[in-house]
């Protein structure tokens, strides 16, 4: 197998990077080289992005640091969106949260704000700006898959 940036041989080890492709896939496979020099590999952590179909990518540790950053302002931050979001908006957020806790195990409260964070990550943004978008819009589209 070859890399698809440098067309060099792959070595031990392989890449799988965010990067679109022009059939529209989100997988390019990259040696560690390549990987190293993309904008979607995060050099804090070592480790390739998450991509996501709005071609923004994240590193989930990134996002991680973030909500330990910001574990203090969890509870504002879910009664804030509680108090001030229509209630079907708050519901269609706590329907989704409900899943991410079953799965990740967290409280729906740290899968809110990982949400927030994830969104800030991927804008480049802070928690507070994605928060102010969230509630001025009084829509959580910002941070959740768009209705089907």
């Amino acid at each position: 197998m070859r890399c698809e940036i440098c067309g060099g041989v792959l070595g031990k080890i392989v890449v799988s990077l965010p990067l679109k492709k022009r059939d529209g896939s989100l997988n390019t496979l990259a040696c560690l080289k390549c990987a190293k020099k993309s904008s979607v590999y995060c050099k804090k952590h070592r480790k390739p992005h998450l991509g996501f179909i709005d071609d923004t990518t994240a590193c989930v540790a990134c996002i991680e640091e973030m909500v330990a950053k910001n574990r203090p302002k969890e509870i504002n931050i879910y009664n804030n969106l509680r108090q001030n979001l229509p209630s079907a908006e708050f519901e269609r957020l706590l329907d989704w949260a409900d899943v991410s806790s079953f799965i990740t195990k967290n409280s729906r409260k740290t899968c809110i704000l990982r949400a927030i964070a994830t969104r800030a990550i991927r804008s480049k943004q802070d928690i507070e700006a994605v928060f102010e978008k969230i509630m001025n819009d009084k829509s959580v589209n910002y941070i959740l898959p768009l209705k089907e």
